[in-house]
């Protein structure tokens, strides 16, 4: 197994363990984010909140599922969702 593969798994494992731990905010930002590849300001205008708000959210967001960018973050939620431990709202 490569270094990168071993990454990717322990990220997985990590996330799989949190999807049912994320709040109701964190699970709107992400769907407007992932889903609807919305920025953060658009994010901040659907969810009526600021645009530095939803910022700290995605930061907490990617530090929780120990990844760097949005589309990493995309891929994990993908992937609980379709393994059916994501949380349904």
């Amino acid at each position: 197994m490569t270094t990168g593969e071993q990454r990717r798994n322990k990220r997985d494992q990590r996330a799989e363990s949190m999807g049912g731990k994320l709040s109701g905010r964190q699970r709107e930002i992400l769907i407007c984010r992932c889903v609807y590849g919305m920025t953060s300001a658009e994010t901040g205008i659907e969810l009526f909140i600021a645009e530095g708000t939803v910022k700290s959210y995605v930061a907490r967001l990617l530090d929780r599922f120990a990844v760097r960018t949005m589309n990493q973050a995309c891929y994990i939620l993908g992937k609980l969702y379709r393994e059916g431990d994501g949380q349904n709202g």
